[in-house]
Formats: structure tokens, sequence, C-alpha cells
């Protein structure tokens, strides 16, 4: 009994890992370049903060700071079809306290 509960658990993990993989052969990642200018004397906590915002299938990176108190950030998302993930982000990003702008400067794929 325990070998065949054994290849039922192993047969159940196959399929799972194979479905999961079906599905991410099926998002396509779309990267985006993000410009923040930020308000208040403490712009590191701001920065911060945009750093760690948990952003569910996306991950921002800082890229480097830009005069008058801007950050430059790198956004990466999964999106399959019908998805609305990077746009979500953008949003979520910009309602951080401290954030007075954050402007779009450029969106791809990133298969591109």
């Amino acid at each position: 009994m325990r070998k065949k509960s054994g290849m039922i658990l192993a047969a159940f993990a196959a399929t799972v890992a194979l479905g999961a993989a079906s599905h991410e052969a099926t998002a396509e990642q779309m990267g985006a370049y993000l410009l923040f200018e930020l308000t208040g004397s403490d712009t590191a906590a701001v920065t911060a903060r945009l750093e760690s915002t948990s952003l569910g299938n996306c991950k921002q990176l800082l890229v480097g700071h830009a005069p008058s108190d801007e950050v430059i950030f790198h956004l990466l998302c999964d999106e399959d079809e019908g998805t609305t993930n990077m746009s979500q982000a953008v949003v979520q990003l910009a309602r951080v306290d401290g954030v007075r702008r954050a402007t779009v400067l450029a969106v791809k794929s990133a298969s591109q």
C-alpha cells in the first residue's frame, strides 16, 4: 500500500509540475521603466517603501537616482491574456506615500 500511495503522490506531483510549466509558458513578461518624483525630506524612506511594496505578479528594482529627488525603477510583470498586472502595479506604486508623480518612460515585451 505504501508503494502505491507513493506512486500516486509522484504522479500527482508530476501533473502539477506539468500544469505549472504549461501555465508559465503562456505568460508573457512585460518590462517598464518608471520615473518617480518624490516629496518630503526623507526620500530614502520613500525609496525603501517603493522597493518593499508587494506587487503580486510583478517585481520592481531600483535602477538609479535622477536629479531633483527622482528615482528610476525597472518593473517586470508576468502577463497572461486579459491580465493587467503592470497597470495595477504602476497605480499601486504611484499611491505610495511620498510619491508626487509617477511617469512611465518605456514599456516593452521582455522577450524582445
